[in-house]
Order: C-alpha cells, then structure tokens, then sequence
C-alpha cells in the first residue's frame, strides 16, 4: 500500500508490464471482498442478465 495525494499519478503503469486479462484478475479479490463488507450476496445472475439502464448519449450544445 502506498500513500498518495488525492489526483496523484501512480508511480508505475501496469498497463505497461500486464495483460488486461492479469489486471482484471487482480481487481476481483477487491470487488469480492468490497461485496463481502456490504454484508450482502453476491449477485449470481450472468451478464446477459445483468441489471442495467442504456442512456442514448445527448447531442453536444
């Protein structure tokens, strides 16, 4: 764990040395565990069922 000030850069782009494949691997303990916290199950529906809203994007003024 390192300490930064809010809008820090971090010191290393793990863009440069991972894989996406390799960052999402290391992102799903934190979402597991930040679920977990909540005290709440985990949603089991698969992705195509997934609750979502789609927003048309709005024209720019």
């Amino acid at each position: 764990m390192r300490k930064r000030k809010l809008g820090g850069d971090p010191e290393e782009d793990l863009g440069a040395t991972t894989t996406a494949e390799e960052r999402l691997a290391m992102m799903w303990p934190l979402a597991a565990e930040a679920w977990s916290l909540t005290g709440r199950p985990m949603p089991e529906h698969g992705r195509k069922d997934a609750p979502v809203r789609w927003l048309p994007s709005r024209p720019s003024k």
